[in-house]
């Protein structure tokens, strides 16, 4: 039993039982947002190029899913001897899935095979994926829509180059087009409509131009669109590097990939998409060398403040019910690297008045090691019963380590000044809140 309370997430494994006894729509939008913030267990294996890849279970039905695990005391005797397992964020898992879907013939995603049998369909996988890539695109949370018929994202400045493109006769003009195009599409989701082979297997579409008779694998703006387009055919939502490494994989079987729109269609011939490829490698590398910030910045000034917008009196309440317990179960979750995650419950505090009627004042110490610049050393949650909404405050040192109330709303953060005298704190920032 310490094992399983070691190595588990107490309000997904909740939600993940709701939602076995109630599976509507409410219920699967509440656990699709535990997941966009949990850390799950994927089983691994080494496919036919020696590279690791995520394990694949088939049904008796022919349907295939890739299981996931919710905690480790879930894997208890399911896995071979030696079978390795990634803890990942789900969000993680849900992007190779999504990248897996027409090369491995996926179905979705199952959760706790063998236990709670969770299925989360292809639908599902692709409206998570479309939220969590706008979410990095404009910098705000996106929220899951599952609710519309099919995932679509907005690709509409996509299209509006697309089309000037189409227009331009001016050759200089027109690669100017296409550069803005290739740029535009960088981290785009797209549609990619998915038929059977000769061989009974997944594959993607190709499409012969009848001017040139070259062949194409057809990418779409629109999911609706190519939906309507390839009736009967599955549509598989992919980032554009994603369909990139697709069309690539198929080798002499097609001379590039055409991006479609409601409008015009523009061709991309393979020698293009292997340069594309390279510079959008680069660019990944180049990222992956900016230091990402340290886990108690991005836990204190990201993720908390977060988790009160989106899961509001629900989150609160936990606050208040679990106190130390709850905020080091969620920092556990939300590390990296959740084996070596450093801190005990003894190093979080936390505090609660009643600032006013109807008003409550939560003050929450983290952790002294591994504080940094910008991260909070405390926060104060204000938060309003009645109207379920709340403020979040960071106390954070700055360079001159003088300590700065940094208040984060949707993402963005905003100084409130330096506060001297820690005792005064809290009635600064009631000041502030107007209380």
């Amino acid at each position: 039993m310490s094992d399983y309370k070691a190595n588990s997430n107490d309000r997904l494994e909740k939600l993940l039982a709701e939602y076995k006894k109630n599976n509507s729509i409410e219920k699967l939008t509440e656990l699709a947002e535990e997941l966009r913030v949990s850390n799950i267990h994927m089983p691994c294996r080494t496919d036919d190029q020696g590279r690791v890849a995520a394990m694949i279970l088939k049904m008796k039905d022919g349907k295939c899913f890739m299981p996931v695990y919710s905690s480790k005391w879930h894997l208890n005797g399911k896995l071979k001897t030696g079978t390795k397992v990634a803890v990942i964020p789900y969000v993680e898992a849900n992007a190779i899935a999504a990248k897996e879907a027409v090369r491995a013939h996926l179905d979705g995603i199952i959760i706790n095979p063998q236990d709670a049998n969770i299925v989360l369909s292809m639908h599902f996988v692709n409206k998570m994926q479309y939220a969590e890539t706008e979410s990095q695109r404009t910098g705000k949370t996106v929220p899951l829509d599952l609710t519309s018929p099919a995932p679509g994202p907005d690709n509409t400045r996509i299209d509006e180059i697309m089309d000037r493109f189409a227009a331009e006769k001016d050759p200089q003009a027109k690669q100017a087009f296409l550069n803005d195009l290739l740029n535009a599409l960088r981290g785009a989701v797209l549609a990619v409509p998915v038929g059977v082979n000769d061989s009974g297997k997944n594959a993607p579409l190709i499409m012969v131009n009848n001017n040139t008779s070259e062949k194409y694998m057809p990418v779409y703006t629109s999911a609706p669109f190519a939906a309507k387009r390839h009736e009967g055919c599955k549509v598989a939502m992919l980032e554009f590097d994603g369909a990139n490494d697709l069309a690539l994989t198929m080798g002499k079987d097609v001379d590039g990939m055409c991006i479609i729109s409601e409008k015009v269609t523009v061709n991309l011939k393979t020698k293009l998409l292997e340069s594309v490829r390279e510079t959008n490698k680069k660019i990944r590398e180049q990222k992956a060398r900016i230091p990402h910030p340290p886990e108690q910045l991005k836990f204190t000034m990201e993720t908390v403040p977060s988790l009160m917008e989106k899961r509001g009196q629900a989150f609160i309440d936990q606050v208040l019910d679990r106190k130390e317990a709850y905020i080091d179960e969620l920092y556990e979750n939300a590390y990296s690297n959740i084996r070596s995650y450093p801190y005990v419950r003894e190093e979080f505090a936390v505090t609660a008045i009643n600032a006013a009627p109807g008003k409550v004042a939560i003050e929450i110490e983290y952790p002294a090691k591994g504080n940094c610049v910008g991260s909070a050393i405390r926060a104060y949650i204000i938060w309003d019963e009645e109207e379920h909404r709340g403020r979040y405050f960071g106390i954070c040192k700055n360079l001159d380590d003088a300590l700065m109330i940094m208040e984060v709303k949707e993402g963005k953060q905003t100084c409130h000044g330096i506060t001297a005298i820690e005792t005064n704190e809290m009635s600064r920032i009631l000041d502030i809140c107007g209380l």
